[in-house]
């Protein structure tokens, strides 16, 4: 499928935004290159009680375009997955499919940044939000360049989450 997004940096948003759905999601890099990217996902889903595992591999036409295949999963090892590449991130999803991102941990270079799928954001959209740049065309905003090492730590921690929600 050919995914088109947009990626913002904001200050803070000024607007109350219906929120659709509550996740926080474990992303891990296991092949990444200028070309095609590889990550598995652990999305505890908050808002409907379910935790979703997924394997993504994007294949980058330009920035902010690529065709993405998502592969379902039973599970995620993530204990083999100690000093892979990832983010930890809480996701709100808006009803207008706004994804805004607060990074838990990252490589620190911002601590929110807001993602729009589709063609044309909806202008009425942008006022909500202060202080917004559009960095799609920078790559040091996509999630493969944010990312810090899962460390051992990291595994505890998921593994309590992981126990504290599983469904």
């Amino acid at each position: 499928m050919l995914e088109i997004e947009k990626k913002y940096l904001f200050d803070k948003i000024i607007t109350n935004l219906q929120q659709k759905y509550l996740h926080i999601v474990y992303q891990w890099y296991t092949y990444s290159n200028n070309s095609k990217s590889v990550k598995e996902k652990c999305i505890f889903d908050l808002t409907r009680n379910k935790t979703i595992y997924v394997r993504v591999i994007k294949t980058k036409i330009k920035p902010g375009v690529s065709n993405k295949n998502i592969q379902h999963l039973e599970c995620i090892n993530a204990n083999a997955l100690i000093g892979t590449k990832f983010v930890l991130k809480r996701r709100i999803i808006t009803q207008n499919q706004i994804f805004i991102d607060q990074f838990i941990r990252s490589n620190g270079i911002c601590c929110q940044l807001m993602e729009y799928e589709g063609k044309d954001i909806n202008n009425d959209i942008l006022p909500c939000f202060s202080n917004i740049i559009d960095v799609t065309n920078n790559l040091a905003y996509y999630n493969e360049n944010m990312c810090t090492e899962f460390t051992q730590q990291d595994f505890e921690h998921f593994i309590f989450l992981n126990h504290l929600l599983k469904r």
